[in-house]
């Protein structure tokens, strides 16, 4: 017969471990994102969420993300509020992006999309 011995430090260890596991995957996002500052080639995504976490955008041209660009990661914080904005560089001029903002690496909240402006110079029919 097999006798397993617990200590009472390690079972809490365990179940913090666990515990923690799911606080630092539930931030949600509370505001956003909303894209702004667009050009022809960048694009700007405010978000907030709830505690601190890493953010981040993926930007794809088809909704499956399937290849996809992400932006740079930032970190929301609680001296901003918790909010954060995410630059996105490198985009082409012209063109429907898909977005989604990751929090601590998971894809949060619907999927949207924008479209870039034409490059400088660029003559385009207003409507």
């Amino acid at each position: 017969m097999v006798t397993w011995s617990i200590q009472r430090r390690t079972l809490a260890g365990f179940f913090g471990l666990i515990i923690a596991t799911f606080i630092l995957d539930a931030q949600t996002i509370t505001h956003g994102p909303f894209v702004g500052g667009v050009t022809s080639t960048s694009a700007k995504f405010y978000v907030r969420t709830t505690d601190s976490a890493n953010v981040n955008v993926q930007l794809s041209r088809t909704t499956d993300f399937a290849p996809f660009i992400a932006g740079v990661p930032t970190q929301t914080a609680p001296e901003r509020d918790s909010s954060a904005i995410i630059q996105a560089t490198g985009l082409a001029p012209e063109t429907k992006y898909y977005y989604r903002i990751t929090v601590n690496g998971t894809p949060r909240g619907e999927v949207r999309s924008f479209m870039t402006f034409p490059a400088p110079g660029t003559v385009e029919p207003f409507t």
